[in-house]
């Protein structure tokens, strides 16, 4: 909920779009009535980045997850490509760790329609961590969508999706 549209806009930072704000969406992945969206302006990947600093507690697994949908008006199909991550910070709110997130994950979008899918990153807070920041990427570098959508973001405790050993 602390990062719900239902009620009221967070203060988000977008990098490479206009006209951040709360829209009125109704679909099977989102959670209500309403979800952020944005126009994209340039040919891009566009970082959102969630404008609070989150509590978290150094060596606790967290997964940052949200829907993620484009707007398609042109006649052919194209994709709406994403991935969402998570920076660590110390106390002193200086950035202790950037994320070095997975690749993109990707959906088609249809010609006119609008279409996307759910993803989540699981990530291990580093020692020294005290707060995390929630980013959502979206590459609009090859995209036809005019609009995109956001929603249901959350950082929660989780499960490691997958170790990796050396």
């Amino acid at each position: 909920e602390e990062f719900s549209t239902e009620s009221t806009l967070p203060a988000w930072t977008l990098d490479g779009g206009t006209g951040l704000s709360r829209t009125y969406l109704t679909s099977s992945l989102t959670d209500g009535f309403y979800t952020l969206s944005y126009t994209p302006v340039e040919k891009k990947i566009h970082r959102l980045s969630l404008d609070r600093l989150v509590p978290v507690t150094p060596g606790t697994t967290y997964a940052v997850s949200a829907v993620y949908l484009g707007h398609n008006g042109s006649a052919e199909t194209t994709p709406i490509t994403y991935r969402s991550l998570m920076d660590w910070y110390a106390s002193t709110g200086t950035l202790l760790l950037a994320d070095s997130p997975d690749g993109f994950y990707s959906a088609n979008v249809a010609a006119n329609t609008i279409n996307g899918s759910t993803s989540s990153e699981t990530r291990t807070a580093p020692e020294g961590a005290a707060f995390a920041r929630v980013v959502i990427e979206l590459d609009h570098t090859y995209s036809l969508c005019d609009l995109y959508y956001v929603d249901n973001v959350a950082l929660v405790e989780a499960e490691a999706e997958y170790l990796l050993e050396s």
